[in-house]
């Protein structure tokens, strides 16, 4: 792997390692390009109490601050990008791409943990079990309409909504539903290590059959939360070997789009 664009830090209050820690073990593994791209903070309403993601006031400067540090304190060794992780929130969404904007935000990564607008009524956590076929639907037109805006790098974890219906045809046609989109944006899709080393819901080999029979462009993704995976070699073996098993290409390097 020459680059990474999908990394945590502890600022999001779930991961842990400082960013120079990341950095240090990026050049170890002989990466050329390391983007962090941490979980994004919105612009919810002040009734909001936010939880897994910084502040969007004093925790994004700090962040990025942080950052452009390290891009010139290791220039000599390794091209860093300031980037971040973010939901697709109709909601909250302009208002948020001009908060990223004013704080010098490189690139975003679509990662819809979340249908509906957080911190509103309606919204779902997409990780939760579920056999609502509904659901599954709502989180792909999400997805998709956040794709449309043209301001997402690539499609983390894409197949994350956590449905357990038990009619494949149709998990299949809403599969192919966001994979479309993806491929009209000319958009990589991930395959996410973080799920595939710990054995989670994702990468779906449903998922990555018909993105293949599309033959979409795939990357993939660390999601590393702690400096130690940054570069977790059994780990990216095994995204090779996931790439290999359903003939995906993958992609050399990422368009990397401001919002």
């Amino acid at each position: 792997m020459k680059f990474s664009f999908h990394n945590h830090t502890y600022r999001c209050g779930h991961a842990q390692g400082t960013e120079e820690q990341f950095v240090l073990e990026a050049i170890k593994a002989g990466y050329e390009t390391f983007g962090f791209a941490d979980h994004a903070p919105h612009c919810y309403p002040e009734t909001h109490t936010v939880v897994g993601r910084m502040n969007i006031e004093e925790g994004l400067t700090e962040y990025c601050e942080t950052i452009l540090a390290l891009r010139h304190k290791y220039r000599d060794y390794i091209d860093i990008k300031l980037g971040l992780e973010t939901e697709y929130f109709p909601a909250y969404h302009e208002k948020t791409m001009q908060k990223y904007r004013a704080n010098g935000i490189e690139y975003i990564l679509l990662g819809q943990h979340m249908t509906g607008n957080e911190g509103l009524p309606g919204a779902y956590f997409c990780f939760q079990p579920t056999e609502d076929a509904a659901g599954l639907t709502k989180y792909v037109d999400q997805c998709i309409e956040g794709m449309a805006t043209g301001q997402f790098s690539y499609v983390a974890h894409p197949e994350v909504f956590n449905y357990v219906g038990g009619d494949d045809d149709f998990r299949r046609a809403e599969y192919d539903r966001l994979i479309a989109k993806a491929k009209e944006m000319d958009l990589p899709l991930e395959i996410n290590l973080l799920g595939l080393g710990g054995n989670r819901h994702y990468p779906s080999p449903i998922f990555w059959e018909r993105a293949a029979l599309a033959n979409v462009k795939a990357v993939i993704g660390c999601d590393a939360h702690d400096p130690s995976q940054v570069h977790h070699a059994a780990n990216v073996e095994k995204g090779f070997r996931f790439a290999e098993k359903y003939k995906l290409s993958l992609v050399e390097d990422i368009k990397l789009i401001r919002p």
